[in-house]
């Protein structure tokens, strides 16, 4: 097992799709495929439902998706704090917000662009839900949005 198996199932998880989490993850169909398969052949469990697409997860399947999200969030953490004893911000900030007329994005993200140019940013336009959803599930790190 592998942190890159751990990221090709949240990403199937984010996407409900084979070809799209593929594409997310940079990788071919099938090779996301075969290495999730080779991954419940390490477990001996069945993770995911298949039929003609991605049906979804198994009972079991959802149990170890969990596990998955926090180990890869603990692996995130540990690179993030050696690039931090390094005297480094790393990463990728992941920001959700609403579409706000009386806020640029870019004054929200240059600044700390300037400060640490090894970051990089993900903006998403997003609805409240989708980002109260993405905060909770880790596949956000910030959000703007309506209460």
């Amino acid at each position: 097992m592998d942190i890159k198996q751990l990221k090709y199932l949240i990403a199937l998880d984010r996407t409900r799709h084979f070809g799209q989490a593929a594409a997310a993850c940079h990788i071919t169909q099938p090779t996301l495929s075969m290495r999730i398969r080779n991954l419940e052949e390490e477990l001996n469990l069945t993770l995911i439902q298949r039929g003609q697409r991605f049906e979804g997860f198994t009972p079991e399947g959802e149990r170890i998706l969990a596990w998955a999200r926090a180990l890869l969030a603990a692996h995130d953490g540990l690179e993030a704090e050696a690039a931090i004893c390094r005297g480094q911000m790393v990463g990728q900030l992941r920001v959700g917000m609403v579409p706000l007329a009386s806020l640029n994005p870019m004054q929200l993200i240059k600044p700390l662009a300037d400060k640490y140019p090894e970051l990089q940013f993900s903006l998403l336009s997003m609805t409240s839900e989708q980002i109260i959803d993405g905060v909770s599930r880790n596949q956000l790190d910030l959000g703007i949005c309506y209460l």
